[in-house]
């Protein structure tokens, strides 16, 4: 169910029914020159829906920024700040509560660590006041169990396994995919020109993708969500 498409007696009789919530949760940031800069909006999405069909929840509208600190200087990447992100989440979560809503779903596709750490805050404050049920995670959490099997365990950020994902999401997308590159971070040491030492915005080998690998990744990624919801909310 999308809520969007709702009409306020539909959410009305979808809150008292007791349906879950899903929240997608993206950011506009660059990911190379062969994927779009709203990658990690379009996988939670797709996501969001299919794990929705399975389990009878409302899909609510995608929250399109996030807090992307280390490629903010890359062009097209658009970053909230981390109390903005935190203040924004824990207010929407908190609107869904005032509804009725007792179990939501916040699947983010950026994975930054203050993204992260700024959407679980943000649920923690609401849970803390309310009698909810609030899962936060990115999907990348469950996509990356699966490097070293089905990627390179040293994949990454627009590497074979996204470009993969948004093949699959996006068919028609044609651009020329780079070859392999694994830069070297600094270890331990914080940076503020990411771009320095990740100058080609991208880790691994998009050349690799495929549109049948993302789709099977997806898959898994749905499937691991639907088991984790149902083992405990018991839908």
């Amino acid at each position: 169910m999308i809520m969007a498409n709702m009409t306020m007696e539909e959410f009305k009789k979808a809150m008292e029914d007791g349906r879950p919530v899903i929240i997608p949760v993206g950011a506009v940031e660059a990911h190379g020159n062969h994927l779009p800069l709203a990658t990690d909006t379009i996988q939670p999405e797709q996501i969001a829906m299919e794990v929705a069909e399975r389990i009878g929840a409302v899909v609510a509208p995608t929250v399109n920024y996030g807090v992307c600190k280390s490629l903010k200087n890359f062009p097209g990447t658009i970053s909230l700040s981390f109390d903005t992100m935190r203040a924004l989440m824990r207010e929407i979560i908190e609107g869904f509560v005032q509804h009725g809503a007792k179990k939501i779903m916040v699947i983010s596709g950026h994975a930054g660590q203050s993204h992260m750490i700024a959407l679980r805050e943000a649920a923690y404050d609401v849970v803390e006041r309310h009698d909810v049920r609030v899962m936060v995670f990115s999907d990348y959490d469950i996509a990356y169990m699966y490097r070293g099997k089905l990627v390179p365990e040293d994949d990454g950020h627009a590497g074979t396994l996204e470009t993969s994902r948004v093949l699959a999401i996006m068919p028609q997308w044609n651009k020329k995919l780079p070859g392999e590159n694994v830069p070297e971070y600094p270890k331990f040491e914080v940076v503020r020109e990411f771009e320095r030492y990740f100058p080609n915005c991208y880790r691994g080998d998009p050349s690799k993708a495929s549109a049948e690998l993302g789709k099977k990744i997806n898959e898994m990624i749905v499937e691991h969500i639907v088991d984790m919801v149902r083992e405990r909310w018991r839908i």
